[in-house]
């Protein structure tokens, strides 16, 4: 593998990549810790296929999230709780009660929102990461923000859910 190689890569998949690795994180240092692991994963072995890397990155940074969750929650140091709201602004709450909504999803869904929002991949990159149609993951999608839509929705006039975000 060349530098010249190596720095395209990176330059190019960086910014998506910490996006969708912050979806399952939400921890900025484990998503640059991640994404290291991952790039290191890539100069150490590179896909054959250059068409193919793209979704190689992709696969290789969501089984490392997996891979970290897994072992935080072994061990008992993660604890999946709603992050504490970190300043007053409505854009930071509404962030929030997103990210919570699409955790809330059953993985199916979670995982095509996931990469098609944070990790900008289309619909056809998805089904091949996922082993699925490109129909299948439109639907999904579908289904998803359906899902989404109504879970914000409830919570918005939840008077319970209410009184805890904005406090």
């Amino acid at each position: 593998m060349t530098d010249y190689l190596f720095t395209k890569t990176y330059n190019l998949y960086y910014k998506d990549l910490y996006r969708f690795i912050y979806s399952f994180l939400r921890a900025a240092d484990k998503t640059e810790d991640v994404i290291q692991e991952t790039f290191i994963k890539f100069y150490e072995k590179a896909p054959d296929n250059e068409d193919k890397l793209k979704d190689w990155l992709f696969s290789v940074s969501k089984n490392l999230c997996m891979d970290l969750l897994r072992k935080e929650k072994r061990e008992r140091e993660y604890l999946l709780t709603v992050p504490q709201k970190t300043s007053d602004s409505d854009g930071d709450v509404q962030d929030l009660d997103l990210m919570n909504a699409i955790d809330s999803l059953a993985p199916k869904y979670s995982e095509p929102i996931r990469l098609f929002y944070f990790g900008n991949l289309s619909a056809k990159e998805i089904g091949k990461n996922l082993g699925i149609s490109e129909d299948a993951v439109k639907k999904r999608l579908q289904r998803a923000r359906e899902q989404l839509k109504e879970i914000l929705e409830e919570r918005e006039n939840d008077w319970y859910w209410n009184k805890i975000i904005k406090c």
